[in-house]
């Protein structure tokens, strides 16, 4: 096991839209080693879960505690620029500080680079949806903060961005929290699985192969389970 120090927690988590219940009295984790890949089938609440912890959604019911030094950087499936702005200056306002006012350029340049701009003056209005998502997570990944969550930011990208991605959060030295499809990504770059199924959240401490082993024999025992009940209910009837 892992010896960390407890960034976020959310106890008690409920959230329903409707009549549609997405967590029900669900508890979450994150310390400052977790590269946490968030998975469970379409419509089980994935993005609400990240908008909830990121503090951008609040929960019908629960807690969510985090330490007061601790920063929250947010990437959204669906960024909202502001038009007229150029990438660089988008990437560069969002980031620069005292702390690194002499290498912030040419860090986001190397990054924007790395997603394919070569013109870094480009107005974010004259971007497609996949290129804007790229400035986006250019952005995100500059940024300083204690939790890092990113919301399918292999969306867009080609197999050499998605590899050098990869390297970068693999070596990212803050707490990670990302929602992706891509499988082999979450193998190699998260030591955390959480699974939201049923309003619960499942948390192993494995990356995504692992957690396929470990789903397995939670699944296996809970079937044995039933199995032994029924069999009891039925002897003693």
């Amino acid at each position: 096991m892992r010896t960390h120090m407890n960034l976020l927690t959310i106890n008690g988590l409920t959230k329903a839209y409707t009549d549609k219940v997405l967590f029900d009295h669900a508890d979450f984790g994150i310390g400052d080693s977790d590269k946490v890949g968030i998975i469970g089938i379409n419509g089980t609440g994935k993005s609400t879960l990240l908008k909830i912890l990121s503090g951008l959604e609040a929960a019908d019911e629960g807690n969510v505690v985090k330490g007061n030094q601790v920063v929250i950087n947010y990437l959204p499936q669906n960024p909202v620029f502001e038009e007229g702005t150029t990438i660089y200056d988008y990437v560069i306002a969002r980031n620069a500080n005292e702390g690194n006012q002499w290498t912030i350029e040419g860090d986001a340049k190397t990054i924007l680079n790395q997603l394919g701009f070569e013109d870094y003056q480009v107005k974010v209005e004259q971007l497609s949806g996949g290129q804007r998502k790229k400035v986006a997570l250019a952005a995100a990944l500059l940024s300083t903060c204690e939790i890092l969550v990113l919301d399918e930011p292999t969306n867009h990208l080609d197999h050499n961005m998605t590899s050098w991605l990869e390297g970068y959060l693999r070596n990212y030295r803050g707490a990670l929290i990302m929602v992706t499809h891509d499988r082999y990504f979450l193998d190699r770059v998260c030591n955390r699985i959480v699974e939201i199924d049923k309003g619960k959240l499942y948390s192993y401490e494995e990356n995504y192969e692992g957690y396929l082993e470990k789903k397995a024999l939670r699944e296996d025992m809970a079937l044995a389970t039933q199995r032994k009940h029924r069999s009891e209910e039925h002897t003693s009837e």
